[in-house]
């Protein structure tokens, strides 16, 4: 399972030049398991309704309860399976969301 990272995870990565190595690393992950008849990858991170609402997070990982059980409710299901091709479609939206997403605006409280 690939967990809804918060969009600040992903904009750290592409910061830190480590966007491409990720996306790279998941290809391959979806290419090695192709065939194995007991293995399913669940691709969670698309999903802009959980990764932009920074409510559901504690830190830019962790995020609430109430994801946990979102996440057990759709891999349970069998929804967001990626296959190689799939891994690559979850990445393209994944993309697209991150250059549409901007970070709230600080309010200064000092």
């Amino acid at each position: 399972v690939w967990p809804p990272y918060s969009m600040f995870v992903w904009r750290d990565f592409a910061q830190r030049r480590q966007l491409d190595v990720t996306f790279d690393f998941k290809r391959y992950v979806a290419r090695a398991v192709d065939g194995l008849k007991n293995v399913a990858i669940v691709d969670l991170q698309p999903h802009a309704e959980i990764t932009t609402d920074l409510d559901l997070y504690m830190d830019i990982y962790h995020f609430a309860p109430q994801v946990n059980r979102w996440m057990i409710e759709r891999t349970c299901a069998g929804l967001d399976r990626v296959d190689a091709a799939g891994a690559a479609d979850a990445e393209q939206r994944l993309r697209a969301e991150l250059a549409r997403w901007r970070p709230p605006a600080t309010t200064d409280t000092r």
